[in-house]
């Protein structure tokens, strides 16, 4: 929604983007729009028309964090004098995670998660923010493996084998990204972002690996992480599913 400002109260927004920009009021320096969705090679373009999920799908078989790529935009106002002075260099989010299904973890389980560092943290990543409506794309995990892990030691290593029954697990990541403009900490209001954790979703496995000398895979997966949000051509090795799936060498020529 467009916010209209007569000129007091645009000079008031002025003065306060001059001063402490860590509000908790809806007037943060910094407004994450959406989780924009990356290109080929995991190219990031911050442009206002980038396509943006509204929900994740994580693979609980994933070897990696689930990657976020919040689009940022900067509230703060500068005159051509000041641009330098008013870029907010970002350096992090904190991320606090809640699974609104107590089925999963108990509140206590939750609190405990939270407290040891793994449903709590701060995570890392650095981007220019320009003034005047600037946009800023950032890359950062907000599920890491050690969740992962605390799910299959709480649901048992079966729901990691070949025929296992479906699990499923949303979990809800709370984001605050914050960063430095001329000495002050900026920050950005509370992103809410809903993600589902299992283990027949994302990958589609084919066979054991390697698969068949001469298989195509059509599938290729998401670019910066194949076990988030797309669909991937896997094998499976084990209880551990494989992405891109590995295919066997041709046979030498006879």
């Amino acid at each position: 929604m467009h916010r209209l400002f007569s000129i007091p109260a645009l000079g008031a927004l002025f003065t306060a983007a001059l001063g402490g920009c860590a509000a908790d009021n809806g007037d943060e320096g910094i407004f994450i729009t959406s989780n924009v969705v990356p290109g080929e090679g995991c190219a990031l373009v911050a442009s206002a028309g980038e396509p943006f999920l509204s929900h994740g799908t994580f693979s609980v078989f994933s070897r990696s964090g689930y990657e976020f790529h919040p689009q940022m935009k900067s509230r703060i106002i500068a005159t051509a004098t000041q641009i330098d002075a008013r870029t907010i260099i970002m350096e992090g989010a904190r991320v606090t995670l809640t699974f609104p299904d107590e089925s999963v973890f108990s509140a206590a389980q939750q609190d405990d998660l939270r407290s040891r560092g793994v449903m709590r943290f701060s995570s890392l990543f650095s981007a220019p923010l320009p003034p005047n409506g600037g946009l800023a794309d950032g890359s950062f995990d907000i599920i890491t493996t050690a969740l992962l892990d605390e799910l299959v030691a709480a649901k048992g290593a079966g729901i990691l084998a070949p025929g296992a029954p479906s699990f499923r697990a949303e979990v809800v990541a709370t984001v605050v990204v914050y960063g430095d403009m001329s000495g002050e900490e900026v920050t950005s209001q509370e992103f809410q972002y809903p993600v589902t954790i299992c283990n027949d979703c994302v990958v589609n496995v084919l066979g054991s690996c390697p698969l068949p000398a001469g298989t195509t895979l059509v599938n290729e997966g998401n670019s910066c992480n194949p076990y988030q949000d797309g669909v991937a051509d896997c094998c499976r090795m084990g209880d551990d599913v494989v992405c891109p799936a590995t295919v066997a060498p041709p046979p030498p020529p006879a």
